[in-house]
């Protein structure tokens, strides 16, 4: 994980989606479950993951890997936890409304 300067940051927990001039859209609130997006990574191989000045971490994906979010979260969806798969599915429905080369993700605590 690396450190990054990013975008405006999120302003209370959940998972946001950051726009493509740097303004975020709350996509899921936090759920409290014991689950961040660095599984993402972890267990299904997509994107990278890089932490802000705030600690918030950003999943940053590749258009064609945002793409998997939704066959992979119905597919997973009785093996982890609920709100990872709420997560990607909230992911997925912004990445179709923002195309671009990649897409980038902010979970805050």
């Amino acid at each position: 994980m690396s450190k990054v300067g990013g975008p405006q940051t999120a302003d209370r927990p959940g998972i946001w989606g950051v726009g493509p001039e740097g303004s975020v859209e709350l996509l899921l609130e936090d759920d409290g479950g014991d689950w961040s997006l660095e599984e993402v990574v972890e267990l299904f191989g997509l994107g990278r993951t890089e932490e802000d000045p705030q600690e918030n971490l950003h999943l940053v994906l590749a258009l064609r890997e945002a793409r998997q979010l939704k066959p992979l979260a119905d597919a997973n969806s009785f093996d982890h936890e609920e709100g990872l798969i709420q997560a990607m599915l909230a992911m997925a429905r912004f990445a179709q409304g923002h195309p671009g080369p990649e897409l980038r993700f902010i979970q805050s605590f």
